[in-house]
């Protein structure tokens, strides 16, 4: 199986880490598109510290929304109701707003 740096032409624009920690560093969101076992055990405090906004859009559904809403996250996850921080939750203030449908 080739690895995806073989796999994927090579831009300026894409980099490859070694942890989901690095790739959460300054990021606008994290979007979780695999079920591996790393990213069902993610320390939610420290993806909330490197990222910019305290956004993860979940498409394998591994949290549980009240979770992570009370670690502060705007948490999208496919196929369930979309879940903002709580008023206890602590963490980086979200802004913005989606647009009506």
């Amino acid at each position: 199986m080739a690895r995806a740096e073989e796999a994927l032409p090579r831009s300026p624009r894409l980099a490859f880490v070694q942890s989901p920690y690095e790739a959460a560093k300054d990021a606008d969101a994290l979007l979780i598109l695999t079920d591996w076992e790393e990213f069902t055990t993610l320390d939610l405090g420290r993806i909330s510290d490197a990222l910019k906004r305290p956004i993860v859009i979940d498409g394998r559904n591994l949290y549980e929304p009240e979770e992570m809403a009370r670690h502060g996250f705007m948490y999208v996850s496919i196929g369930r109701p979309e879940t903002r921080p709580t008023a206890q939750s602590t963490g980086k203030a979200v802004t913005g707003s989606r647009g009506a449908s």
